[in-house]
């Protein structure tokens, strides 16, 4: 597992167990911080199987989140063919390169919206979502909230 995941993940549940009130929400933070840990350590264990040509690319990946990542950018910074690196990434992880990213930028928003005050304009733009519309509309379809429902919802 990569230094910067796991110091990122361990930075979260800390503000977490910090934040809740209750034994059993505590409980419930510590559950998730296992199966989050668990889920990395198991994929760190299938990296030797896993291309080296991805692990490139997410990383770039996790470290740009914020810019506009296109295909064509990915595929230079793994020197390979795009549509090789798009193809291969998807056999590896399930998943095309846009869905991981979509994905990726969904759990930065939500950390945002939980530990800062800025807005969802804000938050729209540090993570590379072309409009707000376009994220509050991204948002929703993965949550089933808005972002500010979202927001309120962990607040209550």
């Amino acid at each position: 597992m990569a230094d910067s995941v796991a110091y990122d993940l361990s930075d979260l549940y800390l503000q977490q167990i910090s934040e809740t009130a209750t034994q059993t929400n505590y409980a419930q933070v510590i559950s998730a911080a296992i199966e989050a840990y668990c889920r990395l350590i198991r994929q760190a264990q299938q990296a030797p199987l896993q291309n080296h040509y991805i692990k490139v690319v997410k990383a770039y990946i996790y470290h740009h989140l914020n810019e506009k990542l296109t295909l064509a950018k990915l595929a230079t910074q793994a020197h390979l063919n795009p549509s090789y690196l798009s193809e291969i990434f998807h056999q590896a992880t399930g998943q095309t390169l846009t869905q991981f990213i979509t994905a990726e930028r969904l759990h930065a928003a939500q950390y945002l919206l939980q530990y800062s005050t800025d807005s969802v304009a804000d938050v729209a733009s540090q993570l590379g979502f072309g409009t707000t519309s376009y994220f509050i509309a991204t948002f929703k379809r993965q949550t089933h909230l808005t972002p500010l429902a979202y927001r309120r919802h962990l607040t209550e």
